[in-house]
């Protein structure tokens, strides 16, 4: 038969009265609440604008010989050889590769921080017992 722990009580039910007392869920030993600094709230410091670009990203790559102009265009070469068009494509692709560079960046640091979280909630909720955490 199953006991219920409720009272009816309009304000809910709680387990432990404070912090420090120790519970437990499944006949694992019980533990005091976890806490650790990478329990933090997530932030999340980027915003994505319409263009799907980062408005947080800069372009920090310096190019040793960066010549011709950036202005979000590659043109056609055309038929006739034409130095200035060529350096622009070719500021324009490397102005583009260190935007994307940079965001690859920031990426990798939300996913690393992402799964620190879920790792970290993981083994919580193994120590509760609410969890097995293998088969």
């Amino acid at each position: 038969m199953a006991h219920n722990l409720g009272d009816n009580n309009p304000d809910g039910c709680t387990f432990g009265n404070s912090t420090d007392e120790k519970i437990s869920f499944y006949g694992v030993t019980p533990i005091v609440q976890p806490a650790a600094t990478d329990q933090a709230a997530m932030t999340n410091s980027s915003t994505v604008t319409p263009n799907n670009t980062f408005s947080t990203v800069a372009n920090t790559t310096t190019l040793t010989h960066a010549v011709g102009t950036a202005d979000a265009t590659v043109a056609d070469v055309t038929g006739a050889f034409d130095q200035t068009i060529l350096n622009n494509n070719f500021k324009e692709i490397t102005t583009v590769l260190a935007q994307q560079n940079a965001l690859n960046l920031v990426l990798a640091t939300a996913l690393s921080t992402v799964v620190n979280k879920v790792i970290t909630l993981r083994s919580a909720l193994v120590s509760l017992g609410a969890i097995k955490g293998s088969a």
